[in-house]
């Protein structure tokens, strides 16, 4: 089996043997660029000039844009992959051969592009800005696309039917601050009727989001089911036995930020506290995921996994359940438990991510694929 998916915002390429990087030429093409800008501008931040106005900047530093690749899906003979940098989104075409020159689907400026799935010579997509996003399908190669749905609403996760001609998609309603901000609400599952223009939904809780969800080759429906919001801990007596410890500690580094601040040094120790923060920062990104507003403590999740005695212990809580609506008879039945993300093989088996690997779901057999953090968006080529 080979398998493209990503992975802390990298491709990767997975066949037998080990997994490969697949560089984004998009990417690696803007740094380029900057380099070449930062060349040809590097008398303004250099000299004794520069450091008295305050401008100077280490030599062949580079300030390159945030680049975040969204999503995958397979298409003729490669894949295409979105990804939204410096403000611009766009999709491109790629191979598995990393020597392949990409070809270019389309870009827009303010403009982000987030989860694809392709079905012969359309994409939908999810589109719009960091808060509202609206359902929309492009027409390949051409580019071009339209929108289907509008409003204040963010529409996430589209898939296209294997069966029907119809878009399976999230949909969550945004209500606002006076100031303008946005608090997202539940995901509710929804579907677009292709043929008709005809926008239903499926079902909806306001104590759940209902997130990738999918229609099989006979009709079956799959999705996640997760908390709406963030994890709730669940050992409340741990808490409050800790309280008291916790609020000592918080006094104690109230007083040592203004030690590091006014004295420049550490009430704990004589270490540079700028290296101890960033340690801490490290440490702490390590153990908390933040996913879709939802923050994970990865660790205790996974050590609470493995004690439960799974063969591939995740990262993402039990909460977050795979479910199979059967087409027939309409029974739901849970697949498996703390599920990031998945996809349906042709033979039926599926592919899921617990976060910390890739694992291959046989009927009641599980076969490990390969261990990676976060693995998402994995495609069959």
């Amino acid at each position: 089996m080979e398998i493209v998916y990503i992975s802390e915002n990298k491709i990767f390429f997975k066949n037998s043997g080990q997994p490969t990087e697949l560089s984004s030429q998009r990417v690696e093409k803007y740094k380029k660029a900057l380099e070449s800008i930062n060349k040809r501008s590097e008398w303004k931040t250099s000299g004794k000039g520069a450091q008295f106005t305050g401008s100077y900047a280490p030599s062949g530093e580079i300030y390159a844009a945030a680049a975040y690749i969204s999503g995958l899906s397979k298409y003729e003979d490669g894949f295409l992959y979105s990804i939204n940098l410096d403000g611009v989104g766009g999709i491109y075409k790629k191979t598995t051969h990393d020597d392949y020159i990409e070809g270019h689907v389309t870009a827009k400026d303010k403009l982000q592009i987030r989860d694809i799935n392709i079905k012969g010579n359309k994409c939908t997509a999810s589109v719009g800005s960091s808060d509202t996003r609206n359902l929309a399908v492009f027409a390949l190669p051409s580019g071009g696309y339209e929108e289907l749905t509008e409003g204040d609403t963010r529409e996430d996760f589209p898939s296209f039917s294997m069966k029907n001609n119809r878009i399976l998609f999230s949909s969550a309603g945004l209500a606002r601050y006076p100031n303008g901000a946005a608090v997202v609400g539940p995901y509710a599952a929804m579907v677009f009727e292709l043929d008709s223009g005809e926008m239903n939904e499926l079902f909806y809780d306001e104590n759940f989001d209902f997130i990738r969800v999918k229609e099989d080759a006979h009709g079956n429906i799959y999705y996640i089911k997760r908390p709406y919001g963030n994890e709730k801990n669940e050992n409340i007596l741990l808490d409050i036995i800790l309280f008291p410890w916790r609020m000592i500690k918080a006094i104690f580094g109230f007083f040592n930020y203004f030690s590091v601040i006014f004295g420049g040094q550490s009430l704990r120790n004589n270490k540079d506290p700028r290296v101890s923060a960033n340690m801490k920062m490290k440490q702490k990104s390590e153990r908390e995921l933040f996913i879709d507003g939802n923050v994970i403590n990865a660790e205790r999740v996974y050590n609470a996994n493995k004690q439960k005695g799974e063969k591939y212990p995740g990262l993402i809580p039990h909460s977050w359940e795979l479910i199979k609506i059967d087409a027939v008879s309409g029974e739901k039945v849970c697949i498996k438990k703390g599920v990031l993300d998945y996809t349906i093989c042709e033979d039926g088996s599926i592919l899921y991510s617990n976060g910390h690997a890739i694992v291959k779901i046989t009927g009641t057999k599980e076969e490990l694929v390969e261990k990676c953090r976060l693995a998402n968006s994995m495609i069959i080529i």
